[in-house]
């Protein structure tokens, strides 16, 4: 079974969840190092954050 994770960067808060979970869903370990996505503050915006993924994996 595919597992597929969305991340709205309008609802983004820069907490990195997203990153933990794509780690556990993919590697099956609690690393956000190992994450296929990424987490960009956008500058000079304070509290806003874009989120990149990666799609090469298929999730």
């Amino acid at each position: 079974m595919a597992v597929y994770l969305h991340a709205d960067s309008s609802k983004c808060s820069g907490c990195k969840a997203c990153l933990v979970a794509c780690s556990l869903a993919k590697f099956g370990v609690d690393n956000p190092k190992k994450a296929r996505l990424a987490i960009i503050p956008k500058f000079p915006e304070p509290g806003v954050f874009e989120v990149k993924t990666c799609t090469q994996c298929g999730t």
